[in-house]
């Protein structure tokens, strides 16, 4: 089952989302700073940090679905922890 998120009556896929969030950081690791002005920079680097807790956020949310629907066990691993831990190396 492919999990679906409407936004203004548009159904996107969450794998769809997340392909498209590796497109728009790779543009944004890709970027020349060196023509931007230090007020443009400043405010990109607060802006970035806005997003990363946003992005934090979703992954509490997407883990706690996970978590409840038993998937570490269904997985093999005996807690939702041993999973992230194996899977993404938090600890």
């Amino acid at each position: 089952m492919t999990s679906t998120i409407s936004s203004t009556n548009t159904a996107v896929s969450l794998p769809g989302l997340i392909a498209s969030l590796h497109a728009t950081v790779d543009a944004i690791v890709a970027a020349d700073p060196s023509g931007e002005s230090l007020d443009e920079l400043a405010g990109a680097i607060e802006e970035l940090h806005i997003v990363g807790n946003k992005i934090d956020a979703a992954s509490m949310r997407l883990l706690g679905g996970y978590d409840a629907a038993g998937g570490a066990q269904i997985a093999g691993h005996r807690t939702t922890g041993d999973w992230l831990a194996t899977t993404t190396g938090i600890t």
